[in-house]
């Protein structure tokens, strides 16, 4: 008995020294390529970068930096976008806290994070995509968000559940080091910024053009999806905030976030981005009213920015076609430069 207890105890121990040598190994972003291929070039590039971006596809493919910089050419403004697909919360607020702890940080003075509802997907959390961003810390921090959101106890229950099986795959996953040296997808650097709209990658014709054009011909062949997107908006708008719960685990940590960076030199924007469902809005909208004023840009509503919701300022369901980045990211730029000019 006694045997197999040393013996059970030298292979847990064994297990946990692997355990600790492969997270060493491996970079904080190892499960996200587009990331990975985007900080490999910006660590090269010898363009003097000041201002980044994160958060998903709606960043990724809408926030174009050379019209964010040719609004504050007053300010020498160089931005970088980090934004990558699917790259929700906590994953894209994980990858900037690093980013700014790794990287020379000193040369960053500002910071244009999507503001974003925690979301869990069961398939993914077995995914090296899906947990290699699920810490101890971020579970922990997953657990008091969900214990504080407005949700059902069942379905605060399957929530916690796909963030345990998250965290445990990420813990026991070896094939993550294997994974992290094959051959990557890597972002498209025509731009020499990180930004990458999606009519432009359609013109490009790559790999992922298939899955892009079902979610283009679902949204644009029947209007009936247009009409449902205005109608969702329109609902945004006259929801009653004030009777809304705000989410005071999700509220510390972006709070958390802006001071963080501000010892580091760096001022944060967070940014709402319209076409989102109603739902997230109902989790968001109590934040954004509680976030000091200087550093949340709200394109969500429907009344202030129709011309975002337009049919011709639309890819699909989620995302703005070229027209309506332009759109979007004007605002963003002109945001950006009135912080500046409080600053001066």
């Amino acid at each position: 008995m006694n045997l197999f207890i040393k013996k059970t105890l030298t292979f847990c121990l064994f297990l946990l020294v692997l355990i600790s040598l492969r997270f060493w190994i491996l970079p904080y972003y190892y499960g996200n390529d587009i990331y990975a291929s985007k900080i490999a070039y910006f660590e090269k590039t010898k363009t003097p970068f000041n201002t980044v971006l994160f958060g998903s596809s709606r960043l990724y493919r809408q926030l174009n930096p050379r019209i964010i910089d040719s609004i504050t050419t007053d300010y020498n403004i160089k931005t970088f976008n980090f934004a990558s697909p699917a790259t929700f919360y906590p994953e894209s607020t994980y990858l900037y806290e690093n980013f700014i702890e790794e990287n020379d940080s000193k040369k960053i003075k500002y910071a244009i994070i999507e503001l974003q509802h925690l979301e869990l997907f069961k398939n993914n959390a077995k995914t090296i995509k899906g947990n290699y961003w699920n810490t101890t810390s971020n579970m922990s921090h997953c657990i008091s968000l969900i214990n504080d959101s407005h949700y059902s106890k069942k379905k605060k229950n399957r929530l916690k559940k796909t963030i345990l099986l998250s965290f445990i795959y990420r813990v026991l996953d070896f094939t993550s080091i294997k994974d992290f040296f094959k051959t990557k997808n890597t972002f498209n650097n025509n731009n020499n910024n990180g930004y990458y709209s999606l009519q432009q990658e359609v013109a490009d014709k790559t790999s992922n053009l298939e899955s892009i054009l079902e979610y283009y011909k679902k949204f644009n062949l029947d209007i009936s999806n247009y009409k449902k997107l205005v109608q969702t908006a329109k609902l945004r708008d006259n929801l009653d905030v004030s009777k809304l719960t705000v989410n005071n685990s999700h509220l510390k940590h972006l709070i958390q976030i802006i001071k963080l960076s501000k010892e580091k030199g760096i001022d944060v924007i967070y940014v709402l981005p319209p076409k989102l469902n109603l739902e997230y809005y109902k989790a968001l909208l109590p934040i954004v009213n509680l976030l000091p004023k200087n550093n949340i840009i709200d394109l969500s509503s429907y009344k202030d920015h129709t011309n975002l919701y337009g049919k011709d300022a639309s890819f699909d369901f989620y995302h703005l076609n070229n027209k309506g980045s332009r759109l979007f990211s004007i605002v963003v730029g002109e945001k950006l430069l009135a912080n500046l000019n409080k600053a001066k």
